[in-house]
């Protein structure tokens, strides 16, 4: 299993609409967010282009507003194959078929996501 998770945050977000996303989170939860502004592709690209596609499944922590998952589906990752843990997070509707688990990343037991369910290639 291949894990992604963004090492800090780049400037600005690919859309207006993930800077609201992200203005709306720090706003609910200031604590939880630890980023002055949104990830954008000019980030997500190059940090996922590493990941080596027969790896999958992938596990994304914390990804934030969806740029990061985004450059992993275009990077070729298929959506069954992506499980993201999020605290703040509407990914669910924006990525249909991606796994998501709302909650505090650091605090999850990751394992568990994936003793119901076998993930292709494990």
């Amino acid at each position: 299993m291949t894990v992604a998770s963004p090492c800090g945050r780049g400037p600005g977000g690919d859309r207006p609409s993930d800077m609201r996303r992200f203005l709306r989170a720090g706003a609910a939860d200031p604590l939880q967010v630890a980023a002055i502004l949104p990830s954008g592709a000019a980030l997500a690209n190059p940090m996922t282009r590493e990941i080596d596609l027969g790896l999958a499944p992938v596990l994304g922590l914390a990804l934030g507003t969806g740029v990061f998952t985004r450059a992993l589906l275009d990077r070729g990752i298929r959506t069954e194959e992506l499980t993201l843990v999020e605290l703040h997070t509407d990914l669910r509707s924006r990525f249909p078929g991606v796994r998501v688990a709302q909650g505090d990343a650091s605090r999850s037991d990751v394992r568990a996501l994936f003793r119901r369910r076998k993930p292709a290639g494990w």
